[in-house]
């Protein structure tokens, strides 16, 4: 299953100074290319190309599509203590849980969000409108919808949103990152550590199946979640 080593994450950060340019340019290639003539050996290779398969699980894209400028983004919010955890139950158990009490209309499609609105008999500041014709008032409305859904225009906004915000929204691109879950009648790995990595020879590999998470104890099944990233996740 893994023509691989297992090896530790040892993260080394590359610097440049021109931050308009992708993560992987031409330029880079090439400096790419006379590392791997003249100083890397193979072993280092495959170390380097772990960790540029984990910065693309990082940013949920290609190093291709990755500015210098953003390329460690996640840097800014591993400030945050504790341990990595796995809910057992799944969010949605956390999403049910926050939701008792509260009345949920099901089956309603937004089309309208209208704030600062002035309507007879009404003294709240928004209305949220459907396809089925209800409408919603309230003084705080909070716009929490797919991206698709923002780039489509399907959600009419009166009066319309800043510029600024409609800008934002057609940048925003879709990340790809791709979860396999694996389960086995017995455990196959011998190795009791929550998660372990692969590092490939072929660098057109380094994200395919790169990390491996041992779900055991958190599902109580011989089961592994594994991740495809980069350019492998991309093309499927």
């Amino acid at each position: 299953m893994m023509n691989s080593d297992f090896l530790r994450d040892d993260k080394e950060t590359e610097q440049n100074n021109s931050a308009n340019r992708p993560f992987d340019s031409k330029r880079d290639s090439y400096v790419e290319r006379k590392l791997d003539e003249d100083i890397l050996s193979s072993q280092e290779r495959r170390v380097r190309d772990w960790d540029f398969a984990h910065l693309e699980y990082d940013c949920a894209a290609s190093l291709n599509n990755v500015s210098l400028l953003y390329w460690n983004h996640d840097e800014v919010y591993r400030s945050f203590g504790g341990d990595h955890c796995m809910i057992k139950r799944g969010y949605s158990f956390v999403v049910e849980y926050l939701g008792e009490g509260i009345t949920i209309p099901l089956n309603q499609i937004l089309t309208n969000v209208s704030y600062d609105i002035k309507e007879p008999g009404q003294n709240y500041k928004i209305k949220v409108s459907t396809t089925n014709g209800n409408d919603f008032f309230g003084d705080i409305v909070l716009v929490i919808v797919l991206l698709g859904c923002l780039k489509a225009g399907t959600i009419q906004f009166y009066p319309p949103l800043p510029q600024w915000k409609c800008f934002c929204g057609k940048r925003f691109s879709y990340g790809t990152l791709n979860a396999v879950v694996l389960e086995f009648p017995n455990e196959v790995w011998d190795y009791a550590g929550d998660y372990f990595e692969a590092t490939y020879a072929r660098r057109n590999s380094r994200g395919h199946c790169f990390m491996f998470c041992n779900v055991r104890n958190a599902v109580g099944a011989p089961a592994l979640i594994t991740l495809e990233v980069g350019k492998v996740a991309i093309d499927g």
